[in-house]
């Protein structure tokens, strides 16, 4: 939502100046946004989330967990320490055997 406004707001500059080159400030808004998403951990706050949520509720999806990526495997270490937990699959200590 954030680059939509920042979008917007160089779409409405652009009306006001005419002068304004456009395409040129897009491409700069895109290329910092696209390497900020490069650089933050999205899959290990998605097991984050998904872990303080089974926390709150006892409910997780187990193998939507699994095919996350590696950034994701310290987090899931966590679930298998848990002993309320009744399945966890032999993909985690798979993905997790470089962490030990």
């Amino acid at each position: 939502m954030i680059s939509l406004f920042v979008l917007f707001v160089i779409a409405l500059l652009k009306i006001w100046r005419n002068r304004f080159s456009l395409i040129q400030y897009y491409t700069v808004v895109a290329l910092i946004f696209y390497v900020g998403l490069n650089y933050v951990n999205m899959d290990a706050m998605i097991a984050k989330n998904n872990l303080n949520r089974y926390y709150a509720t006892g409910n997780i999806d187990i193998e939507y967990l699994s095919r996350l990526s590696y950034d994701a495997v310290p987090l899931m270490i966590e679930l298998t320490k848990d002993q309320v937990v009744n399945y966890v699959p032999a993909f985690f200590y798979m993905q997790a055997r470089w962490l030990l």
